[in-house]
């Protein structure tokens, strides 16, 4: 995995919200005639991605969910406030094993931390200081 500066980052990137609390992703969903198709959203990164890549996914608040949801048409002023880019101080970022770039792993292995020199000094270096 490279960073938008090009540097070669030791282990990936696990992004979690403060609490660890479940969040969603917002996309539209296009169901076309021949090909059915997911658009996920994105907006600028904050300070945590940042480093990783200047997008981010829009991650949508548990309070706006339902509007989100909704069948209806979205205020713009609403499309605004939920596409701003999720607080920097409400997530988390931590490295993790490099196993979870194989897909001949899929076990709790990958989520265990990696050498300490790895993406977590680096993200928390640029996004805090």
């Amino acid at each position: 995995m490279v960073s938008t500066s090009g540097r070669k980052l030791v282990n990936a990137p696990l992004f979690t919200l403060q609490g660890e609390s479940p969040f969603a992703i917002a996309a539209f969903w296009d169901q076309g005639d021949v090909v059915d198709r997911c658009y996920l959203l994105t907006t600028c990164a904050n300070a945590v991605l940042e480093p990783i890549h200047d997008r981010m996914p829009v991650i949508i608040r548990s309070e706006d969910w339902d509007e989100w949801l909704c069948t209806g048409e979205i205020e713009e002023q609403s499309i605004a406030r939920i596409t701003t880019p999720y607080l920097t101080q409400e997530m988390n970022a931590l490295a993790v094993s490099p196993l979870v770039n194989s897909a001949r792993f899929d076990d709790a292995r990958m989520l265990r931390a990696g050498p300490a020199a790895g993406l977590f000094r680096f993200i928390f270096s640029n996004a805090r200081g």
